[in-house]
């Protein structure tokens, strides 16, 4: 009744969890111009989601009456897209592409762009992902690094793949 009465030009929904709710499906179906962003559990089943076949059809109801959809990366619009046919746009979290410039560090020292990623090591943060495309890169640019700082269940199975795609520290 809240919506309808405010009557909003655009809902946002950011993360799925409160609207998991099966009672909730007639508030979306009615919602304007709907923007709907996954954090990631929702639709990865980590954070104690439960990704059944109930939570399921209600991604997909919900999604289905999305106008658009965002994710914060490939990895998650990729899983995301599971739960809908429709096009998931990907924001990267927190990084302003057109402003964003290597060249505008001079200070640093070496000539290699070095690539960050500060984390815990868990599937739901997809660290196995940057592992595969920091090896897609490296075999067309030799002046990349990649500084993987955190630690988590998923670590030795990290240093696996490191191996295994013949990324050495």
């Amino acid at each position: 009744k809240l919506i309808r009465a405010i009557n909003p030009d655009i809902v946002h929904l950011l993360g799925l969890f409160p609207v998991m709710a099966p009672d909730l499906k007639h508030i979306v179906r009615g919602l304007p111009k709907l923007v709907v962003s996954g954090w990631g559990g929702e639709f990865t089943g980590s954070s104690g989601m439960v990704i059944d076949k109930k939570t399921s059809e209600i991604l997909r109801f919900i999604l289905k009456y999305a106008d658009k959809i965002t994710a914060t990366g490939r990895c998650l619009a990729k899983t995301a897209s599971q739960f809908t046919d429709k096009e998931i746009i990907i924001v990267p979290y927190g990084v302003e592409l057109n402003r964003f410039l290597p060249s505008e560090f001079p200070e640093k020292q070496s000539a290699n762009l070095t690539i960050g990623f500060l984390k815990h090591f868990e599937k739901k943060y997809s660290p196995e992902c940057l592992l595969k495309a920091f090896a897609l890169l490296t075999q067309k640019h030799g002046n990349i690094e990649l500084l993987m700082i955190g630690g988590g269940s998923q670590a030795n199975a990290l240093v696996q793949l490191a191996a295994e795609l013949r990324i050495t520290p």
